[in-house]
């Protein structure tokens, strides 16, 4: 049995814990100011590590891409001259989701050719005083270049949607900094970028992407404040570092189990706090419910695979144990507290379920103010 597999979100629920994955990517390529004007100051905003996903679809098909890198610069105060960004995706982690259209026997994508597609939005339509708000949303068009397949050319952003939240807005709390939250889509032809299609395509290929950026500024620490005896450990800590997802169908594989490396490949500083009391913050997601309580669940980082679509990564979800033989009030999409000793490395039960790389024996559960 497959402990993941029991839970879903969209798309599907087989696809909970879908790959994300991260590159090394920069950009600085800026606007230079008016010859009178002082120097702007750029927020740099850098691709968090999930809930980033780019969707090429149409009436005939549908594929995403999770492994992305970017970087957006901007001056607040000045998004009609600053704004640049540019998107870089794994194309050999293309996924083909489904074939809508059953005449669509084959799309060529050529990754080993063509390993990377870039998007490079060069401006934005918008008017001088238009400057980021906190939590107010801007709706623009915007110019772009899409490379693809060894082509580059135009595109149009219709209704490119952005909107800025600081590090201390409510809605953003599990990241580590400032957030800005990128979506729109382009259309592109087949033909244009030597996409091959059987039989012929001659719809465009719609794509649509939802991002999730944070001030590069902001770096993850070491937690230091307690509350009592535990240590306050932020989600942010337990998941800024990447880690592969494990071959699920695989997991039954005594021999492909044995080669799993994950202690290995935990940093350091993460190991530090194996054994020690803690609290952290999430939402529960119960695994057996009795009567609205539960004696298992998993502690996530957010609620964003349910609204967005994006999984979450398995070092981004621990699962929770009372040590108690009372049952627990379910707590659902509220953040809860919980309070409890942490494992770090990779959890096995008997039976060969895989747990992930964090188990927590709890002590205590609290509402989260």
């Amino acid at each position: 049995m497959i402990l993941f597999n029991t839970f879903s979100f969209y798309p599907s629920r087989s696809a909970f814990y879908a790959t994300v994955f991260v590159l090394i990517l920069s950009i600085f390529v800026v606007s230079a100011p008016a010859q009178n004007d002082p120097p702007k100051e750029l927020k740099t905003f850098t691709l968090d590590k999930e809930r980033n996903v780019f969707i090429f679809g149409g009436s005939k098909f549908r594929a995403t891409i999770e492994r992305i890198n970017g970087t957006i610069a901007l001056n607040p105060d000045a998004l009609h001259k600053t704004f640049k960004a540019m998107f870089q995706l794994d194309m050999k982690r293309l996924k083909i989701e489904t074939v809508i259209d059953k005449g669509i026997q084959k799309v060529v994508w050529n990754a080993d050719i063509y390993p990377q597609a870039i998007l490079r939005i060069e401006s934005l339509n918008v008017a001088e005083d238009v400057r980021l708000v906190d939590g107010l949303p801007i709706k623009t068009d915007a110019k772009a270049t899409f490379e693809f397949h060894g082509v580059k050319k135009l595109v149009e952003l219709k209704e490119l949607r952005f909107t800025y939240f600081s590090r201390n807005s409510r809605f953003v709390q599990w990241l580590p900094g400032d957030v800005l939250r990128l979506a729109g889509g382009f259309e592109i032809q087949s033909a244009d970028y030597n996409v091959e299609t059987e039989p012929e395509l001659t719809t465009p290929i719609q794509i649509n992407f939802s991002l999730f950026a944070v001030d590069a500024a902001e770096g993850v620490a070491l937690p230091t404040e307690m509350i009592g005896d535990y240590l306050r450990v932020p989600f942010s800590f337990l998941g800024d570092y990447w880690l592969d997802e494990p071959d699920w169908r695989q997991l039954a594989d005594s021999e492909y189990i044995a080669s799993l490396s994950y202690n290995t490949e935990i940093p350091d500083e993460v190991k530090q706090i194996d054994g020690k009391k803690v609290a952290i913050t999430g939402f529960m997601l119960p695994i057996d419910v009795d009567k609205g309580k539960v004696k298992r669940f998993l502690l996530l980082k957010s609620t964003m695979s349910c609204c967005f679509g994006v999984a979450p990564r398995i070092n981004e979800v621990i699962y929770v144990e009372s040590s108690k033989k009372e049952k627990i009030q379910t707590v659902m999409d509220m953040p809860i507290t919980v309070f409890g000793k942490l494992s770090v490395g990779q959890q096995f039960r008997e039976d060969l379920m895989l747990m992930g790389v964090y188990q927590l024996e709890l002590d205590e559960v609290k509402r989260a103010r």
